[in-house]
């Protein structure tokens, strides 16, 4: 079963060239962790989200696998982060956003979307296959919906397989 059904095609973008400081407004105004990033010819490029870009702001010693677990006896930490959020916000949404996204097509089958989910996170970005064209995303959200509404259509010769 592909995900069409769950396709989520009116969707938040933003452009690359979008300054942080401007894409964050955005983000908090709408209410959402992540946005795609969609050039001028309505390819995906990236996605923009929270978890990213406060990624972005802690010091390279804390995101490696065995660094720094805490930054507590660091003196003036918070501080020190939140000028490097200053720093960022007058950065582009392209030169911050994650660049390696996990995508897949409408025609990628629901389960393959909700292991994506699983592994990589959500939303996932749905392109189509031959063009690149951003056709919109697949949330946890819309893929629950997706698999209630197959339930409900169940008949009950399914249900007793």
């Amino acid at each position: 079963m592909p995900c069409d059904s769950a396709i989520i095609k009116d969707v938040y973008t933003l452009s690359p060239d979008l300054k942080v400081a401007d894409a964050l407004k955005f983000i908090h105004e709408k209410d959402v962790r992540a946005m795609p990033v969609i050039d001028k010819d309505g390819r995906l490029v990236g996605v923009f989200s929270l978890s990213v870009m406060l990624k972005n702001l802690l010091p390279a010693v804390a995101k490696m696998e065995d660094g720094l677990q805490k930054l507590g006896f660091v003196v003036g930490a918070s501080t020190g982060i939140a000028k490097r959020l200053q720093k960022e916000q007058l950065q582009t949404v392209a030169e911050t956003m994650e660049k390696d996204v996990t995508v897949a097509h409408p025609s990628t089958a629901l389960w393959e979307i909700i292991r994506i989910m699983v592994k990589y996170g959500s939303p996932v970005p749905i392109i189509e296959e031959d063009t690149g064209i951003f056709v919109g995303i697949v949330s946890e959200q819309s893929a629950t919906r997706d698999l209630e509404q197959r339930i409900a259509a169940l008949t009950p010769k399914d249900n007793e397989e």
